[in-house]
């Protein structure tokens, strides 16, 4: 049952991932996620049901539109099988089956993993984090922080706590980044992080609450300079050029969500 149940998830997150490619391509631009249906955007030619299956549509159509033989970037497909396996993983990570409150818990979780991707993908296009995207992903996680657990569990206790520990994973991500922003200019004459980092934070701090949080920004932050330090030695990045930060606290906050709590667990081990 538990392999019906992945497989399920890894084919919602195929379709998932053809939202977030419309989501990372029309939010910057401004145009409506709605209207018009997906088309080609040479010709504007509307796709075919069998054109939008996600994969499958792109190999079918040779990676170029059936009209105007315009290249479709890779990437889509891509995004859609990066998707497919993030939704596998996390149907995996929560042992998922076909109750109501698995549905509804792995269903949430992949709402997280798809805002962080979609910002992810538009931060690498623009090196900006849509505030209105952040801003869903924040009250998406407030609500189900809020009630998930007391309706998982049956009983409200003393009180709603995932509420507690979201808003604490809140003001430690907007916190911490303004610090790290303010210590950052001042010793290097210019913005260090951009404010839309600071409002990721806040989103990585609500779902995964301010423990996670942190572990999650120690691996992203870890990830960043890696990858940083090796683009200068490359010759692929200059010192001064600007480098989107939230790929890799996204990397962070799956690698929290996933791994944080064995990596807290080893860690308090050896003390």
């Amino acid at each position: 049952m538990r392999v019906f149940a992945i497989g399920f998830w890894a084919i919602v997150g195929a379709a998932v991932g053809s939202c977030i490619n419309v989501v990372a391509h029309r939010l910057p631009r401004g145009i409506s996620l709605w209207w018009p249906p997906s088309r080609c955007p040479g010709c504007l030619t509307p796709l075919g049901p069998l054109e939008n299956v996600p994969v499958l549509g792109w190999l079918g159509l040779g990676g170029k539109c059936r009209h105007c033989r315009m290249a479709i970037p890779v990437r889509y497909p891509l995004v859609e099988l990066g998707t497919a396996g993030l939704f596998g993983v996390l149907a995996w990570h929560f042992q998922a089956g076909f109750t109501l409150t698995s549905l509804v818990e792995v269903a949430c979780w992949g709402f997280f993993a798809a805002v962080l991707l979609a910002l992810s993908l538009i931060d690498l296009d623009t090196l900006e984090l849509p505030g209105e995207l952040t801003a869903a992903g924040i009250v998406g996680g407030l609500v189900f922080r809020t009630f998930f657990p007391v309706w998982a569990s049956g009983a409200w206790a003393s009180g709603p706590p995932g509420l507690v520990d979201a808003l604490y994973g809140l003001l430690v991500g907007i916190g911490l980044f303004d610090v790290i922003s303010y210590v950052g200019e001042k010793a290097m004459g210019k913005e260090a992080m951009g404010g839309g980092d600071a409002t990721l934070a806040a989103l990585i701090g609500v779902w995964l609450g301010w423990k996670l949080l942190l572990v999650s920004l120690a691996f992203g932050f870890g990830l960043g300079a890696v990858f940083g330090l090796a683009g200068i030695a490359a010759g692929r990045l200059k010192r001064e050029e600007p480098l989107p930060f939230g790929p890799f606290l996204a990397l962070g906050a799956l690698g929290g969500l996933l791994f944080g709590e064995s990596w807290i667990t080893s860690y308090m081990t050896l003390f």
